[in-house]
């Protein structure tokens, strides 16, 4: 059995975690932009009222409409998703362009 050492509870717990923490709190302080600001003021009830609204947009994106009046609604799962999103693209991104000498390397 091989004993954990210091970097690589850091580099598997610690590190990731802190990471996490930081973008929820950036999401959660950062004020939304002017498109969400736009799907916030409709106040569309009820999931007809938000996919016939998500398909009559017109601009092609309905799984991002969808998603966004949604996540506008619910704080807290918008806060969860920004984070988990921007937590995985710092943690991933190294690993996709083959850096070398990073925390993962």
């Amino acid at each position: 059995m091989q004993l954990k050492t210091k970097s690589s509870v850091l580099n598997k717990i610690i590190l990731p975690l802190s990471i996490f923490v930081f973008w929820a709190l950036i999401a959660y302080f950062s004020p939304m932009t002017q498109d969400d600001r736009q799907f916030w003021s409709y106040r569309i009830v009820g999931f007809e009222n938000v996919l016939r609204h998500a398909l009559s947009y017109g601009n092609g994106r309905l799984l991002g409409n969808f998603g966004v009046f949604y996540l506008i609604e619910y704080t807290p799962l918008r806060v969860l998703v920004k984070a988990l999103y921007f937590t995985a693209l710092c943690l991933l991104l190294p690993k996709a362009l083959n850096l070398k000498g990073g925390v993962y390397s």
